[in-house]
């Protein structure tokens, strides 16, 4: 009714105030023409990114942040909107769940604090961060009218406004949109995310999207967005010791540091955990065969309050895969295990609560006679276990906006990635990303991993337990393990990053031993996220965790394998009072395995934290070899990161990487001179072949220099493919070995002067071979 009320007069006002273009019509017929007989695909999120940055800039006058861009884009998405203005200009009065999606920006408390005037004064306002100009007189007080009498909404007012700009003002609307659509897309950092918080830095971005007209030029502007990112993010990183490095650094920019030991000691401080509420007595009777009879309540409610949602559920026997089971709607869950066969699960949040509620994760044990038992917790009288979901941290407005940041980031899917170079295969394994998307092969590197340039801030928690205490001083003995950690990644960067490790300076004794959470000798065995998250909740307000980009939680060397075998990388969040950790690794007693080489562990899983797969096969069979730190840590050959892992880190610039499409090569051949891997030098380093679109052969030339340890003889050009459809420890990363090689490492691998290997019709040829490199010719037939 609305927008027929205002159609006639809205129409005659757009034509004056705004401008018209035929062109806008007759484009608009051109289309539907051209679309007749074409079925469109079904939308997807990222389809409504760019109508969410108009909205944005047209109502606040600045670019999304990635988390209203991600949320936005799904409410849309759910409402089954439109994707571009004009149409939902349309839709919006038949629309509910669009138009309470578009009245929300209206009433959000960034509205409030933007437009707190009269309605002239809005008007003013819209046209300025939509034309760069203020309102005229006539258009004005229309406007204004109509929202002084609730003819519509101060954001449908926008909308409508954008809807029917034309001439000038759609090319400067257009020109804004694109900025802020670079401006977010830049946002890649949860550092840079933080820099782009509160109305402050919406200010200062709000100043230069004011600069966009009609004739900007926006290549050129990216420069300027660039800086204002790097201004924005320049307080926060003062204040923490970071690094902003929003493009590729020269190599040596990273200086490397000493390790601090930290003068304040910490212990651990469990959380009150209040009484879970008795079991209703009314539940739903439990089927037949039932062993398994769990009751879900609400921890927000101090009552028997029931959610009814459900568990995650796995088979750790078996090592199976997670199942989801539903509860009833009294909360009442049924299942029945398996005789002597030990089970885990999760605890899952209701819809909408993930900020507020967390996953808690429980241990099951059935014994031979079918009779369950949770790790400790008690049944009551009918067998019925209450459990429930952890609280997360109360945090503040700007902690918060920081956490949605990343899971945005977490959520931004592959196609998002626009490559620059057609060598940057995409990932293929999860296009639709998430926080459980933590390692890939493919482009781009998961964007809540560590960053690959500047300094990493870094912090190792040594942990003790009342069965396994820390004998060595915890400062002494975890330096030489953080300088080994600094050097290795600075020297595989090629200067462009470096860690900074802080260390506490004592044993945090824990109030519990490694058997609570499951740990065995078994490799994969037990809660490591439980684990993690109570450590942290018991140093929450001692340690300031949004400090620090990695945090690693370090055992003493007594640790038997027995207790708690092996320790993986933290690759999921946990979230704390002043932020989250998200990078780092727990460690068990693998890291001890080889005295003095505790640190090639410790590379290993910071692999992981920079997004790094396992490149292996199910740690039994070798694929790239003993050819790097993510294939064999323990290797005694060459650990040095092969040049796809550089390349995809950002490491290895596109200059320095001979990118050959498969079709442009011939008979006669292509010859590249490869500089050896391991040197800090502007060399060609890789070169590179795509033989489809999921599927790369790369070549590097391998030298007995750095940390790389190859015998006389077995240096050369390490030939390889990586598959983008394979995930990690599935043997994505495959050696193509050298005529005669016969180690069953690889380590003979590597192609010499005069040798020759063909992978799916591209022929490798090594043609001159010596200290300072190799040259390869690269045929096809």
């Amino acid at each position: 009714m609305l927008a027929r009320r205002i159609a006639t007069p809205l129409a005659l006002l757009l034509l004056a105030a705004c401008g018209n273009s035929s062109q806008d019509s007759t484009g608009t017929q051109q289309s539907r023409q051209l679309s007749v007989g074409v079925t469109a695909a079904a939308p997807v999120a990222a389809d409504y990114y760019r109508v969410v940055q108009q909205i944005y800039v047209g109502y606040f006058g600045r670019p999304a942040d990635v988390g209203g861009l991600d949320w936005h884009a799904k409410v849309l998405l759910a409402a089954g909107a439109p994707t571009d203005i004009a149409g939902i200009a349309r839709a919006y009065d038949s629309n509910a769940a669009l138009r309470a999606e578009i009245d929300s920006f209206g009433t959000s408390a960034e509205s409030a604090a933007l437009y707190p005037g009269d309605n002239g004064q809005f008007i003013d306002a819209l046209y300025r961060n939509l034309f760069g100009r203020a309102a005229d007189e006539g258009g004005k007080a229309f406007w204004a009218n109509a929202l002084d009498q609730k003819l519509m909404t101060r954001a449908s007012a926008a909308i409508q406004l954008m809807s029917g700009a034309g001439g000038a003002d759609v090319t400067i609307i257009g020109n804004k949109t694109s900025v802020a659509s670079a401006f977010t897309a830049q946002i890649v950092t949860p550092i840079l995310a933080q820099g782009y918080t509160g109305l402050a830095s919406d200010a200062v971005v709000r100043t230069m999207l004011g600069q966009v007209g009609a004739t900007t030029d926006l290549a050129a502007f990216n420069g300027t967005i660039r800086s204002t990112l790097t201004s924005l993010a320049g307080s926060v990183a003062a204040a923490n010791g970071w690094d902003i490095v929003p493009a590729a650094p020269a190599m040596n920019s990273a200086a490397p540091k000493a390790p601090v030991v930290l003068a304040t000691q910490v212990v651990a401080r469990p959380p009150a955990v209040p009484a879970a509420p008795p079991v209703p007595a009314t539940l739903a009777a439990a089927p037949g065969g039932s062993n398994l009879k769990l009751w879900l309540y609400d921890p927000r409610s101090t009552g028997s309050v029931a959610l009814a949602t459900g568990i995650f559920l796995r088979n750790v026997t078996a090592n199976g895969a997670w199942s989801f089971v539903g509860a009833n709607a009294d909360g009442s869950l049924y299942q029945q295990l398996a005789a002597a066969t030990s089970y885990e699960f999760d605890t899952v949040e209701p819809n909408g609560t993930a900020t507020t509620l967390q996953r808690h994760r429980y241990q099951v044990s059935v014994s031979a006679t079918g009779a369950v038992s949770l790790k400790d917790q008690n049944a009551n009288a009918n067998g019925i276990y209450a459990v429930t979901l952890d609280m997360a941290p109360t945090v503040s407005p700007q902690v918060q906006k920081l956490q949605d940041a990343l899971r945005a980031l977490a959520a931004q899917p592959v196609s998002a990635f626009k490559p620059t170079s057609q060598c940057q295969l995409v990932d293929a394994v999860t296009p639709q990303r998430a926080f459980h998307t933590d390692l890939s092969a493919g482009f781009p590197k998961v964007r809540t991993r560590l960053p690959s340039f500047g300094h990493v801030r870094s912090l190792i928690i040594p942990v003790d337990f009342p069965e396994v205490a820390g004998t060595d001083d915890p400062g002494s003995f975890f330096t030489p393990l953080a300088n080994e950690v600094r050097d290795f990644y600075h020297k595989q960067s090629y200067g462009r990053l470096a860690f900074d490790f802080d260390i506490l300076p004592n044993w945090v004794r824990l109030p519990f031993n490694p058997s609570k959470y499951g740990f065995t000798s078994v490799n994969g065995s037990g809660d490591f996220t439980s684990y993690r998250n109570d450590i942290f909740a018991m140093l929450d307000g001692q340690v300031d965790f949004s400090k620090y980009d990695a945090v690693y939680i370090l055992v003493p060397k007594q640790m038997p394998m027995s207790k708690m075998g092996y320790g993986p990388a933290i690759t999921g969040p946990t979230w704390t009072s002043t932020g989250y950790v998200i990078n780092g690794a727990t460690g068990g007693a693998d890291m001890y395995l080889t005295p003095g080489n505790e640190w090639r562990w410790m590379a290993h899983e910071t692999g992981h934290a920079f997004g790094l797969y396992d490149e292996d096969l199910d740690h039994k069979t070798q694929t790239l070899g003993h050819w790097g730190v993510m294939a064999m840590n323990w290797s005694r050959n060459a650990i040095e990161n092969v040049s796809w892992d550089r390349y995809l880190m950002g490491w290895l610039p596109e200059e320095q990487v001979a990118c050959l499409p498969k079709a442009g090569l011939d008979a006669t051949g292509t010859s590249v001179t490869l500089g050896p891997l391991v040197r800090q030098s502007a060399d060609t380093k890789a070169a590179m072949v795509p033989l489809s679109s999921t599927k790369i052969l790369v070549m590097e030339s391998r030298k007995s220099e750095g940390y790389d340890r190859i015998a006389a003889g077995n240096e050369g050009v390490l030939v390889y493919t990586v598959d983008m459809t394979v995930g990690t420890l599935k043997g994505g990363y495959r050696t193509v070995r050298r005529s005669g090689s016969v180690d069953p490492n690889f380590e003979d691998a590597a192609l010499r002067a005069g040798d020759s290997v063909t992978v799916e019709g591209v022929t490798v040829t090594v043609t001159a071979s010596g200290k300072d490199g190799d040259t390869v010719k690269l045929s096809r037939h």
